[in-house]
């Protein structure tokens, strides 16, 4: 009983401790990739005097990609002020966050005393699927309000056994917290609700209104979520416009997606093809007619094995649904799914699969001690899976798999590289490779990969902004105009085409054309900061010394930085 108790308290945490290094030592030693220069190294409000504050306070000033999410932005901030830009020391943060989640998650489980505790722990911790929340530096976001989302539920479940303010309390400021981290935690007060049928607790009106402030926290979060992706983000584009049916497809797809990648997670990718959702094609209505099928299923079983697979995917639906189709997310442009969207839903899946197990093997022993009539009274406390090797097999799998997956995420040239090995229709890889090579000053391979992203998607607006660049720096100023000319035509709001072509038009000497587009890329975006600059050269040029100190002053305001005010070399302004 001492060593079931020491087992119980020390071996399950050391052995997750060790399996994660393991898994993840590669993510260590990873760089910055895909949107981690513009959520973390140019986000001005990491460095800025009063940023803290902003951050907080100031949700408008979202640096063009934060929704508002003040505390996983407040994480950032605070690494800068303990060892600067350092990637290594982040990735280790983010590796450490993940753990915690994985041992909340095992608290809690043994909490409810649900068999395999320690077992779904270690899935949901070496899962291959999850690489992506862990080794990827933007989605602190996820691994972040993983453990606040857990810390609710720990605190939720001490709250319904000693009833204390306290204990509330702390569970209302833990969701708070959460979705302060990430938005997708607002189906949490659902699945709160959800556990207290499967425990078959009575829901009463007194518990319901405790419940309440949470729901109310929940849906005035969910309300600014959808603000920023409609109205910042651009997640109102008309690419994005699916009708009801295609969107009811799409609801019928996705869930049995990530259930196929949990069983068999490859080949996973930052960047999958999106598939067909006409809805004159029968076929496409394949996930309804079989999620049907499984919701008659678990009717028809209910008081067997049915109760336990509808609580177990009703979990799973509640927390997968904010990204099941039913609204408009950014991220669509590119994919109808990603594998850091599936972070929090797996738990329950993984819960399914492990507990099945469980059941089987715990059947098989009662079965067989019956037969023996070795033991009339069965108690299992240790896990079965421990008297097969399948268990560990599995884990041994799991690590390796995710070891090899973190590899991927070195820099963003492998990161970029993997996604075309298995989607080498990827036009999202090849401009990302084309920006890479055009920031190192390879310019032939960068046109080589932009031109293949307009090749496959020519209504890809950022493939002819890049392109535009090189030309400029090539000094083709005109082929530049054309290029940024066309992305603008494809998206009217992108300010920094308004910008480009703005410089582009200056450099040739349009004055006036360069005005022009310097207006409209700051009605779109005032906080351009070069764009001040530039468009005081523009009146400068044009002999208005006043409104070109005004707009330097103004640059000026935003960068505290910025000596290269060209105005003080000539001695025009004051």
């Amino acid at each position: 009983m001492k060593f079931h108790r020491f087992q119980q308290l020390l071996l399950a945490p050391i052995s997750i401790l060790l399996l994660t290094v393991v898994a993840y030592f590669p993510a260590m030693n990873a760089g910055y990739v895909v949107d981690d220069a513009v959520y973390i190294l140019q986000d001005r409000l990491m460095t800025l005097p009063g940023g803290l504050w902003r951050i907080w306070f100031a949700p408008q000033d979202n640096n063009g990609v934060w929704p508002y999410l003040p505390i996983a932005r407040t994480s950032f901030w605070l690494e800068y002020r303990l060892w600067g830009w350092d990637p290594m020391a982040s990735h280790i943060v983010n590796i450490g966050l993940h753990v915690l989640s994985a041992l909340l998650l095992w608290r809690i489980l043994h909490q409810l005393r649900i068999s395999g505790a320690w077992w779904i722990a270690a899935f949901f911790l070496l899962h291959p699927i999850h690489v992506q929340s862990v080794a990827w530096l933007t989605e602190r976001k996820n691994v972040l309000s993983g453990v606040f989302y857990l810390l609710t539920f720990w605190a939720w479940l001490r709250y319904q056994r000693q009833p204390t303010v306290n204990a509330y309390l702390l569970a209302l400021v833990c969701f708070l917290a959460a979705l302060l981290s990430k938005t997708s935690t607002v189906m949490l007060p659902a699945l709160l609700v959800l556990l207290m049928l499967w425990r078959k607790q009575k829901l009463s009106w007194k518990m319901s209104g405790h419940l309440l402030p949470f729901f109310a926290l929940s849906g005035a979060t969910a309300y600014v979520r959808v603000w920023f992706e409609l109205y910042s983000f651009g997640a109102n584009r008309p690419e994005l416009e699916l009708s009801f049916l295609e969107r009811l497809i799409n609801a019928g797809k996705i869930p049995f997606f990530y259930i196929g990648k949990l069983i068999f997670p490859y080949p996973l990718m930052f960047h999958y093809p999106k598939w067909d959702v006409d809805p004159t094609m029968l076929s496409n209505y394949w996930g309804l007619f079989l999620g049907l099928v499984i919701a008659g299923l678990c009717y028809w079983k209910y008081s067997t094995w049915g109760r336990s697979l509808a609580f177990g995917l009703g979990a799973y639906l509640i927390t997968l649904f904010p990204v099941m189709g039913f609204f408009n997310n950014a991220f669509t442009r590119f994919s109808y799914v990603a594998d850091h969207w599936i972070y929090l839903p797996s738990i329950p899946l993984i819960m399914l699969g492990v507990g099945s197990v469980f059941r089987y093997y715990r059947i098989k022993l009662i079965e067989k001690r019956r037969q023996d009539q070795a033991l009339y009274q069965i108690r299992i406390t240790a896990p079965l899976l421990r008297s097969t090797p399948f268990g560990w097999a599995m884990i041994l799998i799991f690590a390796l798999v995710t070891w090899w997956q973190t590899q991927h995420y070195w820099n963003e040239v492998t990161f970029w590289e993997h996604t075309l090995k298995n989607n080498p229709e990827s036009w999202l890889a090849h401009n990302n490779l084309g920006k890479w090579y055009l920031d190192n000053a390879l310019w032939d391979e960068a046109r080589e990969h932009l031109d293949q992203a307009i090749l496959i998607n020519p209504r890809y607006w950022k493939a002819y902004l890049n392109r535009g660049s090189i030309n400029l720096l090539q000094n083709r100023l005109q082929d530049a105009i054309t290029d940024w000319s066309r992305a603008i035509a494809i998206d009217p709001r992108g300010a920094q085409a308004y910008h480009n072509r703005g410089v582009a038009y200056l450099e040739s000497m349009m004055y006036e054309q360069a005005l022009a587009d310097f207006n409209q890329a700051l009605n779109i975006d005032p906080n351009l900061v070069l764009v001040y600059r530039e468009r005081g050269s523009t009146y400068n040029a044009l002999g208005n010394t006043e409104l070109a100190c005004a707009d330097w002053r103004r640059a000026c305001e935003f960068d505290l930085c910025a000596l290269w005010l060209q105005s003080l070399s000539t001695g025009n302004c004051r």
